[in-house]
């Protein structure tokens, strides 16, 4: 997209702007790093780089900004798609080459992501493999994302063909952060018994642990993605 570089001392320069939902993760602070590295190999391109830190007006003022700096391709990790199609397509009208990462927007040119929809069912299968009966608590990301939307109908539509696996729950993450901490406790004292859990990223895995050291339900396993 940004053409090949030579070299010539007249390389045109290109400019790259890439608003990070968050860079709260290790995994999200690897991408940045990487990003730093590669264009380190490139003299003729910057990075220019937005911490959202998931706040989606930030976000939205982020890539704004970009726009107005006529920056020569802006690469999103979206919080929440429907939010930020307003200022995507003002960017494609800015004819600004736009990349999404990981979660979908109706608009772009060039769209990066995994196979979540076999990253849900590779997570089932794994569970049928344990080849014995199981109650499993599912931790959801946040709503109205595509790869939340995408690893749940993988993971439920093994689940539901299984007569050894029952789901006795889900809990909903929320933007904050809050959703599993109050909605988890709630569900541990109802249920009487929980073997595994599956949470659709390592971080909502560890958050679900922490509140499952307190309660009753001490041989629990979790699977993260």
């Amino acid at each position: 997209m940004l053409g090949g570089c030579s070299n010539s001392k007249t390389q045109e320069k290109y400019t790259i702007g890439f608003s990070q939902f968050s860079s709260s993760e290790n995994w999200k602070e690897a991408v940045v790093q990487s990003m730093h590295i590669e264009t380190g190999f490139h003299n003729n391109i910057i990075l220019n780089i937005s911490d959202s830190k998931a706040d989606v007006d930030k976000q939205i003022s982020d890539i704004e900004n970009f726009i107005k700096d006529n920056v020569d391709v802006i690469i999103v990790s979206p919080i929440a798609p429907k939010p930020l199609k307003s200022i995507i397509k003002k960017a494609v009208r800015n004819k600004i080459p736009v990349i999404v990462l990981d979660r979908e927007i109706s608009i772009y040119d060039s769209f990066i992501g995994v196979n979540n929809y076999e990253v849900g069912v590779n997570a089932a299968k794994y569970l049928l493999s344990v080849k014995r009966e199981l109650k499993v608590v599912e931790i959801i990301g946040w709503a109205g994302t595509t790869p939340t939307k995408h690893i749940s109908l993988g993971f439920r539509k093994i689940i539901k063909e299984s007569e050894s696996i029952e789901l006795v729950g889900s809990i909903q993450d929320s933007y904050d952060g809050s959703g599993i901490l109050e909605n988890l406790e709630e569900l541990l004292n109802k249920s009487e018994q929980i073997d595994y859990v599956f949470a659709h990223s390592d971080d909502l895995a560890l958050k679900a642990y922490e509140v499952f050291k307190s309660s009753k339900h001490k041989h629990v396993k979790f699977i993260g993605v």
